[in-house]
């Protein structure tokens, strides 16, 4: 009996077997890292989405009013919320002209229904900041304090003038003379 050398039937089928289920494998984490990699890049564009929403309402471009479910725009794939609720303390103290302002972008709840039937929730990004409502209420109370500083000036100023002309003398070390 001879012995050749190189492998046998079986010892073929079998490497076979374990490149094909190694190939199947590494196919699924390919599907799966490209499935997260499309989530990611969607939930950078509703954080970004977001971001300028809130910032279009800090500048003033969009009213300070609830909104829901509004389309981002022509064909974008996101809706948007805003929430404005009164912020209150531990006692239900209610903070005068403080609002929490809650934009939140979600997917279109048509788009996934077009989507396999394994789809997952939609996805969502909120972001939450508390602002001023009333700013003009902030700048009249500003105003106001500008107006006592001058108040109080002027009347130190008067009393300044009035001990003065009494020939009273406002330097200390003059009156101990």
């Amino acid at each position: 009996m001879s012995r050749h050398a190189g492998l046998s039937l079986i010892e073929v089928i079998i490497s076979i077997a374990i490149l094909v289920a190694a190939t199947a494998v590494l196919g699924q984490l390919v599907f799966i890292g490209e499935k997260q990699a499309s989530k990611a890049e969607l939930l950078t564009q509703a954080q970004a989405l977001c971001h300028n929403k809130m910032n279009e309402i800090m500048g003033g471009l969009i009213p300070l009013e609830p909104t829901e479910n509004e389309a981002a725009g022509v064909d974008s794939p996101w809706d948007v919320t805003i929430q404005v609720e009164a912020v209150t303390g531990d006692q239900q103290i209610t903070y005068t002209g403080l609002v929490a302002v809650t934009v939140i972008v979600k997917e279109h709840t048509e788009q996934l229904e077009t989507q396999d039937a394994n789809a997952t929730a939609p996805l969502e990004f909120r972001l939450v900041r508390w602002l001023y409502q009333d700013a003009g209420n902030v700048d009249a109370a500003s105003d106001e304090e500008e107006a006592n500083e001058e108040q109080v000036d002027n009347q130190t100023d008067g009393n300044a003038t009035n001990s003065s002309s009494a020939g009273e003398s406002s330097d200390p070390t003059e009156a101990t003379r």
